[in-house]
């Protein structure tokens, strides 16, 4: 049975065959264009992170740290479980 692997940045579908190999979607992501622009915002965007300053502390009040998004998640579904009860 042939299936179609469909590329989640361009939508192009490729062959598969179940049990094969995946080289196909592996030769595509090295080409695809969409895929790539996503690799190269992912390596630039940051988030700012505002820490509480007092008149002891000293150095920069922001610093730019990486977007998490499992960690995103967590703290998401931690906010949601405490408002709901």
């Amino acid at each position: 049975m042939e299936l179609k692997a469909q590329c989640n940045y361009c939508d192009n579908q490729y062959a598969y065959v179940q049990g094969g190999s995946t080289s196909s979607m592996g030769r595509h992501m090295d080409t695809c264009k969409n895929y790539k622009d996503k690799v190269n915002r992912d390596l630039i965007q940051a988030t700012l992170f505002f820490r509480k300053t007092n008149a002891t502390t000293s150095g920069p009040a922001v610093r730019c740290i990486e977007y998490d998004k499992d960690l995103i998640k967590e703290v998401m579904a931690k906010m949601i479980c405490y408002i709901g009860c």
